[in-house]
């Protein structure tokens, strides 16, 4: 959780009187948080301002800000308000549709009345514990407090904080119950809001249907394509006997009304069975048939955050709570309305060792560092960038052209490759250790965006390793087997 983003919201209820809320900037000049704080005690608000107090310069300043009104907002303790975001908030919250785990912890921070001073400074308490899971049917789920208040009342000014699992927002806080000694808080879950039409349309993430009508059109195609895919697939669904005339557009249909895990086991074990017979065109139809669904049906919020970060948000760099280069494939995949697309490379310095590569990563090679003047490191992107968008293909031997010029034609060819094509190349790193390397990486990846502004930079922030390379540790095998 980035704390420097927290809003302090102020809600007027009449002359030098009001009450304050938390909230979290989730899109661009759209802020989240709790539907109550905006109406105290049921009442409109005179006016409602936000601030970022953590920041510096006039983004500590109030500004007024407006109710986002979207279709079902009455159903959900949860607001969006709208405002001219100031200049420093050059990044967003991402807000993510997973479901909750009883073994989840989670964190936050929020402008609780437990942290007035008396200086009049605003202050905001930290919060974390234990997540407690919940029937779909619930409106809501509870948290756990780690450090509790005195009593319900000090929570007072925490609504709206968002509940933070590593660097995804699953939840808003809403309420304090009681009979639980203030150590319990109820939130509502990010899931339930990215199933409703509205909310999404407000926060400019509408394109899963898009997503979901390509991805059903590629199916059909693939499938129809193979018979043999098509027949051990609908076995392993169960299928063969109900799917009609249309085979490849009703399996279709049921493969996307699957999860990912049910997704990787089904196609996993169809690949094994078809390589077992020898059927190699068959097992690459379902690695296409794979690399088509995951990022058709991958966290929704996650690649629209990506996407509108990418397309409406004019942010340098976008932090993503991913931790393997292998999902991140697939949520550029998704936010690009394509098929994850890898091949295998060769280990520059291990010859004999090949790895997956994905088409429209920039990746430079091991041995350039990251000195002061940034020169390498920012050559050997321009390198690559220009080689993968084939400038010098267009150029006879020993031809001179000004390193500018080049630089110019692969700036233009990633832009319309990315608009026209769906092919976005992005760029994706990990901040160094030491903080002052901080300044150095940032400042070459700011270079490098002027340059290059359609080149999505993605700082990876997730942690969760195994955890990823376990659960798509079926995919991997597939790509491993049929990938050249």
């Amino acid at each position: 959780m980035d704390k420097n983003l927290l809003v302090q919201i102020f809600v007027s209820t009449g002359v030098d009187e009001g009450e304050i809320a938390t909230g979290y900037p989730i899109a661009k000049n759209r802020i989240l948080t709790a539907r109550h704080a905006l109406y105290p005690d049921g009442q409109q608000p005179h006016s409602i301002e936000v601030r970022w107090c953590h920041l510096t310069g006039s983004a500590r300043s109030w500004r007024p800000a407006t109710f986002v009104e979207w279709d079902g907002s009455d159903e959900f303790d949860v607001a969006l308000i709208e405002c001219e975001f100031p200049e420093k908030v050059d990044r967003l919250g991402i807000v993510s549709e997973g479901k909750l785990s009883n073994k989840m912890h989670w964190c936050s921070a929020g402008f609780a009345r437990a942290g007035e001073r008396d200086d009049g400074e605003c202050r905001s308490v930290g919060m974390k514990g234990e997540v407690f899971s919940m029937a779909d049917s619930e409106p809501e789920f509870e948290l756990g407090a780690k450090y509790e208040v005195s009593h319900d009342e000090q929570w007072k000014g925490a609504s709206g904080s968002p509940v933070f699992v590593g660097d995804k927002i699953i939840g808003v806080i809403v309420s304090c119950p009681e009979n639980f000694d203030a150590r319990r808080l109820r939130a509502t879950p990010l899931w339930k809001l990215l199933q409703e039409p509205g909310f999404c349309e407000a926060i400019g993430y509408g394109k899963r249907k898009e997503r979901l009508a390509w991805a059903r059109r590629e199916l059909t195609s693939i499938l129809k394509r193979s018979t043999e895919a098509t027949e051990k697939l609908a076995d392993r669904l169960r299928l063969d006997t109900r799917l009609g005339q249309n085979r490849a557009e009703n399996l279709a249909e049921a493969l996307l009304n699957h999860d990912i895990e049910q997704i990787l086991d089904i196609t996993y074990q169809v690949a094994k069975e078809l390589l077992q017979g020898g059927n190699k065109p068959a097992v690459d139809a379902v690695r296409q048939v794979m690399s088509t669904i995951l990022p058709a049906i991958f966290d929704h919020g996650i690649i629209e955050s990506v996407r509108t970060q990418k397309s409406a948000f004019s942010c340098v760099t976008v932090s993503l709570p991913i931790a393997t280069k292998t999902v991140t494939e697939i949520v550029m995949a998704g936010v690009d309305r394509r098929a994850a697309k890898f091949h295998m490379a060769f280990d520059i310095q291990k010859p004999e060792k090949r790895r997956l590569e994905a088409a429209f990563r920039i990746e430079l090679p091991p041995e350039v560092g990251l000195d002061r003047s940034r020169s390498d490191f920012i050559n050997a992107f321009h390198r690559d960038l220009i080689g993968k968008c084939g400038v010098e293909d267009d150029l006879v031997p020993n031809q001179r052209v000004p390193d500018k010029e080049l630089i110019k034609s692969a700036a233009e060819e990633s832009e319309a490759r990315s608009e026209e094509d769906g092919q976005t190349y992005y760029y994706i790193y990990a901040l160094p250790a030491h903080e002052m390397d901080h300044l150095y990486y940032t400042d070459g990846i700011k270079q490098l965006k002027n340059c290059y502004p359609s080149v999505v930079f993605i700082n990876l922030t997730g942690a969760a390793v195994s955890e990823e390379r376990s659960r798509f540790r079926p995919y991997r095998k597939i790509l491993e087997t049929t990938s050249v």
